[in-house]
């Protein structure tokens, strides 16, 4: 026999999962307000879970590239964890991933893993990619025959639909899990 949660006496259920006596005024209240607590609980989860499509609905292109672009170079950087620099082959202190084709001017290859290595800080940012020296080294890793496939590649246009931003986001999502 189960027990009342305000009385603590015991009782016999009448209906399923009963966790309350309804035999004295203090016990109906108790029921009364674990009933309603329980439903706006319900209602702050399904307010919540509403918020979250509708922001989900609100989300730009720009907002997904921004995110794509951030699981991308996360992905970037944990494929080449432990690797040198791909400019200066030194250690990275701080990792970055280096795009030998400017991201924001070359759409076609901004999430292509041949155009994105590892990046010293110090070649990335101060020395804006520290790119004749990238290029050699990008050339020795990926051949002269991919090098020139990434050349064409990169001064084609391309225009990315919320779609295709979604599956990169979920592609490298699921990578990173694997990795990690």
């Amino acid at each position: 026999m189960p027990r009342c949660k305000e009385c603590n006496t015991k009782f016999t259920p009448k209906y399923f999962n009963q966790k309350f006596c309804i035999e004295n005024d203090e016990c109906l209240k108790a029921l009364s307000e674990y009933a309603r607590e329980k439903e706006v609980q319900k209602e702050k989860k399904d307010w919540s879970q509403r918020k979250i499509a509708l922001k989900k609905d609100l989300l730009t292109v720009q907002d997904y590239i921004k995110m794509a672009q951030q699981v991308f170079n996360q992905w970037i950087r944990l494929r080449d964890a432990g690797k040198n620099c791909i400019s200066c082959q030194n250690t990275a202190k701080k990792e970055n991933a280096g795009h030998y084709f400017n991201a924001n001017n070359h759409w076609n290859v901004r999430f292509d893993e041949n155009n994105v290595h590892l990046q010293c800080e110090y070649c990335n940012t101060h020395l804006s990619g520290n790119l004749i020296k990238y290029g050699v080294e990008l050339e020795k890793l990926i051949g002269p025959e991919e090098f020139i496939i990434l050349r064409e590649k990169a001064y084609q246009t391309k225009k990315f639909t919320r779609e295709e931003l979604k599956e990169i986001i979920e592609k490298y999502k699921n990578l990173i899990k694997k990795q990690k």
